[in-house]
């Protein structure tokens, strides 16, 4: 009896920390989804790409990679039309392209990672140390 009585007395309370319960689970349900598909996009279990030790690092880290990327391609045309027109500018931010569409540079999101890591033509991704200096 008394019990019914607090809840009834306390309603508004009940109901407001009910709210802020939902609201915390939602964050730290969304946070951790976020992490758990971050980590599936950086996996590079199965993937021929060569993948240079601090790209994974530094996307998990920055979220974005100033990377050097080589290609099997021998035009820049072939670069552009099968590599680079594949992603947005939220995905990659180019650089520099070679000439000759061997090897292109850029800042690569984590998105646009995921989607290189298994594009035929890509031989390598490497952070690139002539900018980051690192």
């Amino acid at each position: 009896m008394k019990f019914n009585k607090w809840i009834k007395e306390n309603k508004n309370l009940l109901i407001v920390l009910g709210v802020i319960g939902l609201v915390l689970v939602g964050i730290f349900g969304y946070n951790w989804y976020t992490m758990y598909r971050i980590e599936q996009m950086l996996d590079i279990t199965n993937v021929s790409t060569n993948i240079g030790t601090n790209v994974i690092k530094t996307l998990r880290e920055f979220g974005e990679a100033n990377v050097i990327i080589s290609v099997n391609l021998s035009s820049s045309d072939e670069l552009n039309s099968l590599v680079i027109s594949t992603l947005s500018e939220e995905e990659f931010r180019p650089r520099h392209i070679s000439l000759y569409g061997t090897w292109f540079s850029g800042y690569l999101s984590v998105i646009g990672f995921e989607k290189l890591k298994n594009n035929p033509y890509i031989l390598s991704i490497e952070i690139n140390e002539a900018v980051s200096g690192s």
